[in-house]
């Protein structure tokens, strides 16, 4: 019983750490691009890099740099895609 506890705690600590990692991401990318954070969406809660973002009506690839809070964002164009924006609140 300790450990399935101990392995939930685990599992929800690492859960919140990626997604406060992928908060601050979305808050350096709208510093930087200079559009308020709601104006951005990303398709994961786990990782930046190869991430897609939704930024106004532009996409991009990010891509970590080797600096803390550095990233390339490389712009795209989406081809035949069907994009579902979804608010989450955490």
């Amino acid at each position: 019983m300790v450990l399935i506890a101990i392995s939930n705690f685990q599992s929800n600590q690492s859960n919140n750490d990626q997604f406060r990692a992928s908060l601050h991401s979305i808050e350096v990318v709208s510093k930087n691009l200079d559009v308020d954070k709601s104006k951005v969406y990303v398709n994961t809660s786990t990782t930046t890099d190869g991430a897609i973002l939704k930024v106004g009506n532009k996409y991009y690839r990010a891509i970590s740099g080797s600096e803390p809070d550095s990233y390339f964002l490389e712009q795209i164009k989406l081809y035949k895609s069907d994009v579902e924006l979804v608010e989450v609140k955490k």
